[in-house]
């Protein structure tokens, strides 16, 4: 075994050594960091006009969304999602993150949450409907 093959082997069990030791709160508060950053670096992506990369983030994120009812964030990555859709003409996409916006605000319970994403639940019944 060369060298760097070694040192890789050793980080990796070094690495779940450490994560093996990790509480269930713990891990999902670093989830809840890492969502966070790939919706604060797709915002950045967005506003750099690079709709693909945001949307990659975002994909990434909702893959390792915490367990918790997360509600809030939940809308915000799906927002951000329905935005990158629409710019890059993917109806599918488009209507898949408004849907599930709105679906999350309800579950919240929250009203001003609701409010924001009212719209979202319109669209999306009246693209049904046609």
């Amino acid at each position: 075994m060369s060298g760097r093959a070694s040192e890789a082997r050793e980080c990796f069990e070094r690495a779940n050594r450490i994560i093996k030791k990790i509480t269930k709160v713990e891990q999902e508060s670093m989830r809840h960091a890492l969502v966070r950053t790939y919706r604060y670096q797709a915002e950045f992506d967005i506003s750099q006009g690079e709709m693909r990369a945001a949307l990659t983030k975002i994909k990434l994120a909702l893959a390792m969304f915490p367990l918790r009812n997360m509600y809030h964030e939940m809308v915000a990555l799906q927002t951000l999602r329905a935005q990158c859709a629409e710019k890059l003409n993917l109806a599918s996409e488009h209507e898949d993150a408004m849907m599930l916006a709105y679906a999350a605000a309800k579950f919240s319970n929250d009203i001003q949450l609701e409010d924001t994403v009212e719209a979202y639940g319109n669209a999306v019944l009246f693209n049904k409907r046609r």
